[in-house]
């Protein structure tokens, strides 16, 4: 599965943290900054990831 990684701020610094690793509120903070079309875009891949993970299973 591909990881899909999101953009914390950690003080004055900005660091990538995958998606299933980060915490209720990195996600939340990250949500709020994205766009309508970027949010469709990350709905995208993990719908994409689904499909992928589904089909190596077979």
């Amino acid at each position: 599965m591909k990881q899909i990684f999101i953009r914390i701020k950690k003080g004055d610094n900005f660091y990538n943290k995958d998606l299933m690793d980060s915490t209720c509120v990195e996600r939340m903070d990250w949500y709020n900054t994205l766009s309508k079309g970027q949010i469709m875009s990350v709905l995208e891949e993990f719908v994409n990831n689904d499909i992928t993970k589904e089909n190596n299973l077979h």
